[in-house]
């Protein structure tokens, strides 16, 4: 998946921000040249359906869980139980992080 993939998916440049941010915080480093180390979670019943816990960037107590469904081609589908995780056009910056 290219940078403007991604872009197509988060439908502005916040999520993308938001979403290296998390990846620092999770690699505990700005040079982001190597893989981060996400935990993955995943389904049982339906084989590309992961789940990704991420931490809050506010809060280490709260905890969102992105769940993504693809292909080897292609993202199907997103959702988070942020806030904004559910929206309809673009996906949060907890989903962007983990893809």
């Amino acid at each position: 998946m290219t940078k403007d993939d991604l872009g197509d998916l988060t439908f502005g440049v916040f999520q993308l921000k938001r979403a290296r941010s998390y990846a620092e915080e999770r690699c505990s480093t700005t040079n982001l040249t190597s893989d981060v180390a996400y935990s993955v979670h995943r389904c049982k019943i339906i084989p590309n359906l992961i789940r990704i816990p991420t931490q809050y960037a506010h809060s280490n107590r709260v905890t969102y869980h992105p769940t993504i469904h693809f292909t080897d081609q292609a993202i199907l589908g997103w959702w988070c139980d942020c806030f904004t995780g559910a929206r309809f056009l673009g996906c949060c910056s907890h989903t962007a992080s983990a893809i």
